[in-house]
């Protein structure tokens, strides 16, 4: 994803969270040599500082889907010509990906800030657990995305059923 210019990819913010997850539970090293993702290094032993980059790359692409997710919900608002159907199911779609990405976002730092698609002032605290805000995200996706889609790879209902039931496993519900 570029955000704004940047370019907001690879390792550092992949979705299969292979550095925060595989390399720092030992299930795989990064590999190659010192110089090659140095990055990695301090993480995968445990030194990282708050300024590693990796952790600015994923904070980025975390709010870059959760605002473009945000950005499909304002623009609906005032579209004319979507039918009341596909208004449900692409606000269910918008749901999942905000609640993806919040999920990503706990998973990474625990207590963030929720941003849902009528904050206005970004300088939201990230005091409050927000569990309660991503399953109901989550949980209007299950309630209202079909269970195929005409387009393959487009998020269904199994597909929301199945990140609910994990947001409620790492909630330990």
């Amino acid at each position: 994803i570029n955000g704004g210019g940047i370019f907001l990819g690879g390792w550092q913010s992949s979705g299969t969270n292979w550095v925060y997850g595989s390399v720092v539970g030992g299930d795989a090293h990064k590999g190659s040599d010192a110089g090659d993702q140095p990055d990695i290094i301090p993480i995968e032993s445990f030194t990282s500082s708050s300024t590693n980059g990796y952790y600015d790359q994923k904070w980025r692409i975390v709010y870059e889907g959760i605002t473009r997710a945000n950005s499909v919900l304002k623009v609906m608002r005032n579209a004319t010509d979507i039918s009341a159907d596909d208004q449900t199911r692409i606000r269910a779609e918008a749901l999942f990906l905000r609640g993806h990405y919040h999920f990503e976002g706990v998973k990474m730092w625990n207590k963030i800030p929720y941003i849902n698609e009528d904050v206005t002032d970004y300088n939201v605290p990230n005091d409050i657990d927000i569990w309660d805000s991503i399953n109901r995200d989550l949980k209007f996706a299950y309630d209202n995305l079909p269970g195929t889609m005409a387009n393959k790879g487009r998020v269904n209902k199994y597909a929301a059923g199945a990140l609910l039931g994990k947001a409620y496993l790492f909630q330990k519900k």
